[in-house]
């Protein structure tokens, strides 16, 4: 058999005119290895709208499940649920109700009706943002998180809204890494990230005042009907890890632009559905020129995107949100209980003034050993870390070159065990970039 997780459909958090579940988005599913036959497939979320796609390979593990033991397969999700099935007959094991979620505001959007509820086993993440889960690092920084907070749609499964949303989980949860499981205690290891997002949608055919900007320049309607706004925000201000794009014409001439939007570069895809025409025109206006190209405008109904696709940061730039932001955790797989969850990486400025360690998001997988430990960097902070694998206590930590956004791999040579790390940096942390493979041996 073989067993792979799937996204979600484009566009990430609007589709007019399209109904149903869209199967098979955010599916795990099983075909047969020998002749391709679809087997069985479970949807984790119908017709997702939130770019909460499955992220991480399945996880094969056999299990305890009612006492008897079970060929088993594991599903890790962006929302923190763990899904758990028979691998050889498709059987969901995990406790799962279909609940009811609000539907859309959004004109032509028809969200689907429910989504699966995991009542069992037990969500290693925060999953809705409530009013008790804002910061109170400072009372500056809880004000202005409470402010947003009450202009914004909370919930669980709230639709995309043009008042804005807040919620969990656009970077996990689990991520791209996955976990790691050890057979000898049920356990399974998996780093989650805990910050929220704030999604707000525009109609960008709406008669406002950006109106006369889109007359002025065609460039400005492909920047936010293509959906170069929601990463890159509403005036080019960039977000985090996104840069900014408020002075590419001191770096870039046209020609280099165009080509890094058909061709993109680094984290961004290549843009290559777009007409050249809008090519043309999307590149002038990213460097401040004068419009040279005529694009077609599109009809006058509501087209909804994403005009802020950020992280939900106070203004220091501090998740804001209560930590940890970032978490290590054992579930067991025998009870689906939470084992323990530890803060995984910290802000030394803020361990520096008393705060306790707060964990911060993360990339990149960890390990467990036979001899009790599991191995993880992933952290921003640019540590290597090793904890112990039944208490989640940290025994040892060193600080690497460049951050390690990968998973560890353990060996052996003459009897000697090593474990490496692949330390490059940069991606979505946004950190110092290089070329390092650290390995150390294990005493």
């Amino acid at each position: 058999m073989v067993y792979f997780a799937t996204g979600q459909p484009k566009n990430d958090f609007y589709r007019p005119g399209k109904e149903g579940s869209q199967l098979y988005g955010n599916c795990i599913v099983a075909l047969n290895a020998n002749t391709g036959q679809h087997a069985w497939h479970y949807q984790v979320i119908h017709r997702d709208l939130w770019d909460l796609d499955l992220p991480c390979a399945p996880i094969l593990a056999d299990f305890n499940y009612k006492g008897k033991p079970v060929p088993g397969v594991v599903q890790l999700t962006k929302t923190g649920n763990v899904f758990l099935f028979n691998r050889l007959t498709g059987e969901l094991l995990s406790d799962v109700e279909e609940r009811s979620v609000p539907p859309s505001t959004l004109l032509d959007e028809q969200a689907y009706p429910t989504q699966p509820y995991v009542r069992w086993p037990q969500p290693f993440s925060k999953q809705v943002v409530t009013r008790n889960d804002l910061t109170d690092r400072t009372p500056e920084a809880h004000a202005d998180a409470l402010a947003r907070f009450e202009k914004a749609d909370t919930g669980w499964y709230v639709p995309p809204t043009q008042k804005g949303v807040i919620y969990y989980g656009i970077h996990g949860g689990a991520e791209w890494s996955g976990g790691a499981y050890d057979p000898t205690t049920g356990n399974l290891y998996v780093n989650a990230n805990e910050l929220a997002w704030h999604i707000t949608m525009i109609d960008i055919n709406a008669k406002e005042k950006s109106a006369e900007a889109f007359a002025q320049h065609p460039g400005r309607r492909v920047y936010l009907e293509k959906g170069c706004v929601g990463c890159h925000g509403s005036e080019r201000q960039g977000n985090g890890g996104i840069p900014a794009l408020t002075s590419l014409s001191k770096k870039y001439k046209k020609p280099d632009v165009v080509q890094i939007v058909k061709n993109g570069r680094g984290a961004m895809p290549a843009f290559s559905q777009i007409s050249e025409d809008e090519v043309q025109a999307l590149a002038e206006f990213l460097l401040d020129m004068e419009s040279q190209t005529a694009v077609k405008q599109s009809n006058q109904k509501p087209v909804y995107r994403a005009m802020n696709y950020t992280k939900f940061l106070d203004k220091e730039n501090y998740p804001a949100t209560k930590a940890p932001w970032g978490t290590l955790n054992a579930i067991n797989l025998h009870t689906g209980e939470l084992v323990w969850k530890k803060p995984l990486g910290e802000y030394p400025e803020l361990t520096a003034k008393g705060i306790p360690v707060t964990g911060r998001e993360n990339f990149g997988g960890c390990i467990v050993t036979k001899g009790g430990l599991v191995f993880i960097a992933a952290t921003g902070d640019e540590k290597f870390r090793a904890f112990d694998k039944d208490t989640g206590e940290l025994l040892w930590e060193t600080t690497l070159p460049f951050g390690g956004y990968a998973t560890p791999s353990t060996y052996v040579v003459h009897g000697k065990q090593y474990v490496v790390i692949a330390a490059t940096g940069g991606g979505k942390l946004g950190t110092k970039t290089g070329d390092a493979y650290v390995a150390f041996a294990l005493e």
